[in-house]
């Protein structure tokens, strides 16, 4: 297994990055999301973004619990 998965790294660009949120973001779409919804939420995201829609939180523990993610990987 491990030959496959060096051999894969080595096609893909044996690409290194330090940092955290992009080591995060790898996990998420390696495990558990796919690319292409990761990529359809940012897409919605920026759109809003691009119109200055303040975004309000149902649930603010939820929030909260996103807002301490985002710092501790910023």
């Amino acid at each position: 297994m491990q030959a496959e998965n060096e051999a894969m790294r080595k096609a893909s660009g044996e690409v290194d990055d330090n940092r955290r949120l992009v080591a995060f973001l790898y996990v998420l779409m390696n495990q558990y999301i796919t690319p292409g919804a990761v990529e359809e939420l940012m897409h919605r995201h920026i759109e809003l973004n691009e119109k200055d829609v303040e975004t309000f939180y149902t649930n603010g523990w939820l929030a909260q619990h996103a807002q301490n993610i985002a710092e501790r990987l910023s």
